[in-house]
């Protein structure tokens, strides 16, 4: 019987990809045989959580808390899964037979000029090296990322191994219920939380240059409903754009069901589950190339476009795209498709090769 633990510190950051990395792989690790899983509360580990209301603060000392949290408590764990980047104990002394998993998403801290805070950045630089040195493995979900961290740290190349995630598949009701692409609508769809290099505001500019009769649907995290609640009022667009934070699924499923085009102009992508999710009920993605997405996106039923496009562009295909579909992308093929328990079930032969 394996005795897992799993790092929790990504339970503040609802709705974010990383969030429901968490939550899914939680649920179907549950559900194996021959494996115990606990997921370590962050509020356990730093008892005033995101003390004094630093939340970059809290992320640089998080895995330095961990440490101290493990030594106390986690004589008997087999294998400790840090699920969020940066999530893994490593100022501990290591004396036992544990074993030390971590997940990273991505680097895009690192390759971003512009478009994460100085915060952000200032902790992959401090943080990564040493959790890539202290872990015994190191899962990426996509070959993007795998490639851009051993190319930065090439000692990692023996224990890093590439586990896609899953994401949620459409029900047969869910299917049903999808309309076929309607003229007369023209509902459009994006789903990020917010930093600068998910270009939300890219969004807005291309809301400019559509007709009036287009919709936009964003789904953001509360700094991102904020900011484009004011950013969409001052470019009087507040009509046509409607902004929601911290959906839940089955809201979340219903704008999937409605939506004719999905949106995604960000310029790095780890994964990417808002886009796949999409177009696994046939809704066509429009997406920035060059990042994660060009692994796991269907060329059956989405566009990857320059990163030097306008607004304009982008505009000029989604008219041509309204006019062109006159139905859902619902019978390409889905091999394409990967399940969250996948996903568990390869983790679960990586915990058991480590021991």
């Amino acid at each position: 019987m394996l005795n897992v633990w799993l790092d929790g510190g990504a339970q503040s950051s609802f709705g974010s990809g990383i969030w429901r990395y968490t939550s899914e792989l939680e649920q179907e690790l549950l559900l194996l045989d021959q494996m115990s899983v606990f997921k370590v509360d962050p509020k356990d580990v730093i008892k005033k959580w995101h003390f004094l209301g630093d939340k970059a603060r809290t992320k640089l000392i998080w895995p330095y808390c961990l440490a101290k949290y493990f030594a106390q408590h986690g004589a008997k764990v087999d294998i400790f899964h840090g699920l969020c980047n940066l999530n893994a104990p490593i100022s501990l002394k290591r004396s036992s037979k544990t074993r030390f998993v971590v997940t990273v998403h991505d680097i895009i801290p690192l390759l971003s000029q512009s478009g994460c805070s100085l915060a952000y950045k200032m902790q992959f630089r401090y943080l990564l090296p040493k959790v890539l040195a202290f872990c015994d493995a190191i899962v990426c979900p996509s070959l993007w990322t795998l490639d851009q961290i051993v190319e930065r740290y090439p000692f990692v190349s023996g224990k890093i191994t590439h586990i896609p995630n899953g994401f949620r598949l459409a029900s047969k009701e869910q299917v049903k219920a999808i309309l076929p692409i309607n003229e007369a609508k023209k509902t459009l769809l994006a789903v990020s939380r917010y930093e600068p290099y998910k270009r939300l505001d890219f969004l807005l500019e291309i809301m400019k240059t559509l007709p009036l009769d287009y919709t936009l649907t964003i789904v953001t995290d509360a700094k991102g409903a904020l900011f484009l609640q004011k950013a969409a009022k001052k470019a009087l667009l507040a009509a046509r754009v409607i902004i929601y934070s911290q959906l839940t699924d089955d809201e979340l499923s219903t704008l999937y069901q409605k939506a004719d085009l999905f949106l995604h102009p960000s310029l790095y992508e780890g994964f990417g589950l808002p886009p796949l999710e999409a177009a696994g009920v046939g809704v066509p993605v429009l997406f920035t190339e060059g990042n994660a997405l060009m692994e796991y996106l269907p060329q059956a039923c989405s566009f990857a476009l320059k990163a030097q496009l306008k607004p304009s562009d982008w505009a000029q295909l989604i008219e041509q795209l309204i006019k062109k579909e006159t139905k859902r992308y619902l019978n390409i093929d889905q091999s394409w498709i990967i399940s969250w328990q996948s996903t568990a079930y390869q983790l679960k032969g990586l915990y058991n090769n480590l021991m």
